[in-house]
């Protein structure tokens, strides 16, 4: 009795023993296969790699649509807010300063530097502005208190850490502005769509929102 105990013992474990290695090895081959597909889909030497970078430099106009439809899809909340800077609410600063020019958020500069540019008015890069006491006063408010040492933004702090306590006259001055930029050639800078990396809603799709992602760059022809 005990023997045959034994055999029917020993061939129950040979019952469950074999179907539970065949499905361990196969799971270990298709493990291994998807390392195969992916180490070969993201090899520098893959073709596909190549079939990818050249249809998406190919297809500018579809990547400037797919950026736009993004853009639209995407919702600013308040999480948001310490990825990038807050959209600019002042409509008196938007019709004043943005009818010239890009209308830049203030956590992009510290305050010491908005308060020198609104100091030297009369020759504001080559040109001559002329405020209303009380709008200028309204913008500087605005300015210096939603500037770069009160944003939350991360962004704004790597600015203010990159200035070392300098106040630029310019964003593009700022060293943090300068080392996002630095691989970008100067013969792409200075295309007539483009001129300088001040002109950030050029290249920047979603900088009214404040968003500097480089999901949403476009760079034109």
């Amino acid at each position: 009795m005990e023997i045959k105990k034994w055999i029917i013992a020993c061939a129950a474990l040979v019952f469950i023993a074999i179907p539970l290695c065949q499905a361990i090895a196969s799971s270990e081959g298709s493990e291994n296969e998807g390392k195969n597909k992916w180490y070969n889909l993201f090899n520098s030497d893959s073709s596909y790699y190549e079939d990818r970078r050249n249809k998406s430099s190919n297809n500018s106009s579809d990547n400037k649509r797919r950026i736009r439809r993004n853009h639209k899809k995407f919702n600013y909340k308040k999480t948001d807010s310490r990825r990038h800077f807050k959209p600019v609410e002042s409509s008196v600063y938007t019709q004043e300063c943005g009818s010239c020019h890009f209308a830049y958020q203030p956590g992009l500069l510290p305050s010491g530097s908005w308060k020198k540019i609104l100091v030297g008015l009369s020759d504001h890069f080559g040109e001559k502005i002329v405020l209303k006491p009380e709008l200028s006063l309204e913008i500087k408010h605005y300015l210096t208190s939603n500037a770069a040492e009160y944003s939350i933004s991360k962004r704004a702090a790597r600015i203010l850490r990159s200035l070392g306590g300098k106040t630029p006259l310019r964003i593009s001055d700022t060293p943090y502005i300068q080392r996002k930029h630095k691989d970008l050639p100067k013969s792409i800078i200075k295309r007539s769509s483009i001129g300088s990396i001040s002109n950030c809603n050029v290249c920047h799709m979603t900088a009214m929102r404040g968003i500097y992602s480089n999901r949403y760059v476009h760079i034109p022809n």
